[in-house]
């Protein structure tokens, strides 16, 4: 246990859904500690890289970032997504011929900030 060391680990994937068909990934993980302590909680950021055949883009990122003695808790919750797809409304009658293309398209960035007033209660958010 270093701080500042990372432990990285990164695997491709296949997948698949209704909504995206077949589609590729890599995805990787990184892990650290902020300081010595034996105490300390180990901090994470993952993400992965994401491809459809039915040419949906997305990259999600989440950490979970202890800062030094675990004073504040910092989390991430990052997310960029081209994502067309066809939508069929509302009711059980529709069928593929009533389905129309949508682009979707979202970037979202969620920030929270927790700290610590004693071990293990740490109220929140303060962002």
């Amino acid at each position: 246990m270093k701080p500042g060391r990372l432990y990285v680990s990164v695997l491709p994937s296949a997948q698949y859904t209704l909504q995206t068909g077949f589609a590729v990934s890599i995805g990787g993980n990184a892990a650290f500690y902020t300081s010595l302590s034996k105490d300390e909680n180990i901090s994470n950021v993952v993400s992965s890289l994401n491809y459809s055949q039915k040419k949906q883009f997305f990259i999600p990122l989440q950490a979970n970032i202890w800062t030094k003695g675990n004073e504040y808790n910092i989390q991430t919750d990052w997310n960029f997504a081209i994502f067309p797809q066809y939508t069929y409304g509302l009711g059980g009658f529709t069928t593929e011929i009533d389905g129309y293309p949508i682009d979707y398209n979202e970037l979202k960035f969620y920030q929270t900030l927790y700290k610590t007033i004693t071990r293990d209660f740490l109220p929140g958010p303060w962002i």
